[in-house]
């Protein structure tokens, strides 16, 4: 068994329904994903349902967008399979509330020189649970001001407008990640430069598992992990962080996978922490 345990879908900043995201990892010859929308599980149940239908397991997950205090970085984390969610709700919604209010701001710059409405970027996010910068690039691209979502406007349009988001800080979203039974992992440690965090929450046993296998680890960031992993016996995960179209370079799923070992031993841990 294989599969990709980093997915995103329309209900974030993907481009993907749920239901045709369950569709694309038959078609790649998955066995399993994980929904990994970004602070949001909107998506999850659809695609379970989806799933179960076609003959594809689907772990319910959350990408929780986070801050080190200690770095001042953004740091992911993902949260798989949450029992008591109550805590965890209320610490997402606030980040989608934070990120609606940024992104209005945004909006209302560009509309200075662009003709586009908030109402034009409401209807290109869809059933999007946030607005994200792609769907503001979508609502460009609709009025014909630009042809993709990640173009040299896109750079032009954003680079000078300030975006800013007030994420809860990653010891804090960890704590509450286990809180709700859930297990916590790493998100991709090499993209935010992580490595020391991660040294740091393995340590203190706020993570159970880490990113090894993504496209923005290299192979120096995958050695470190691999010492991580080892030291503190976490589950290595393997997802391809896909978006559809809504990424600046292409990775479709099953770019990088999960074993099925390592999906039986993130089973394990949950066991482990519910009891």
């Amino acid at each position: 068994m294989i599969g990709d345990m980093h997915c995103h879908t329309t209900m974030s900043d993907g481009s993907t329904t749920p239901e045709m995201l369950v569709q694309y990892a038959l078609d790649a010859g998955l066995d399993f994903i994980a929904v990994t929308d970004h602070d949001t599980m909107a998506g999850v149940q659809t695609a379970v349902n989806v799933g179960k239908r076609k003959g594809l397991k689907v772990i319910p997950g959350v990408e929780v967008s986070t801050y080190d205090a200690k770095t001042g970085r953004n740091v992911h984390l993902l949260c798989y399979m949450p029992r008591k969610t109550e805590k965890l709700e209320k610490m997402i919604n606030n980040t989608l509330k934070n990120r609606n209010e940024a992104i209005k701001g945004v909006i209302d710059e560009i509309s200075k020189k662009y003709p586009i409405t908030y109402e034009d970027v409401l209807k290109a996010a869809g059933g999007a649970q946030c607005i994200y910068r792609q769907h503001v690039a979508r609502a460009l691209m609709e009025r014909g001001y630009t042809y993709a979502v990640f173009s040299d406007l896109n750079g032009r349009v954003f680079g000078d407008i300030p975006y800013e988001v007030n994420f809860p800080e990653v010891r804090e979203a960890a704590d509450i990640i286990n809180q709700s039974g859930g297990v916590c992992c790493l998100a991709h440690p090499g993209r935010y430069d992580s490595l020391e965090l991660a040294w740091e929450l393995a340590e203190a046993g706020k993570i159970q598992a880490i990113e090894l296998s993504h496209p923005a680890n290299s192979e120096s960031d995958r050695e470190e992990i691999e010492k991580i992993i080892k030291k503190y016996w976490l589950v290595p995960m393997g997802g391809s962080d896909y978006h559809g179209y809504y990424i600046s370079y292409p990775h479709p799923l099953g770019t990088c996978t999960t074993p099925g070992e390592a999906l039986d031993a993130l089973l394990k841990v949950r066991e482990e922490l519910n009891k």
